[in-house]
């Protein structure tokens, strides 16, 4: 397992996803978004090195984008790879990322 890079500064959390997010690294993730979600304000999740996802992790982003919401922070994701805007197309969550990316 890869711990996720991230970075923070004055309440901005940046994270930089790693090229794969199978099931292995699901804990890691819910690990890492759970302490920017304690430590930061606003979370920019940079997915643009993503070539391989599992549901799992999807479904991780997911909920940290709601317990974002339900906390009064802000969660983007940034730069989404095509392999994660694919994914999570055939999951029925393409509205759901494209409303998580900076326009």
């Amino acid at each position: 397992m890869t711990p996720l890079k991230w970075q923070q500064h004055n309440g901005l959390v940046h994270i930089q996803l790693p090229a794969d997010l199978d099931l292995a690294m699901a804990g890691d993730l819910y690990e890492g978004l759970r302490r920017a979600l304690e430590t930061g304000d606003q979370i920019e999740i940079a997915a643009d090195a993503v070539e391989r996802v599992s549901t799992a992790c999807i479904q991780t982003l997911l909920a940290a984008s709601r317990q974002a919401g339900l906390t009064g922070r802000v969660l983007s994701i940034t730069d989404a790879s095509d392999v994660l805007q694919e994914a999570c197309q055939s999951l029925g969550l393409g509205g759901w990322l494209e409303e998580h990316q900076p326009r």
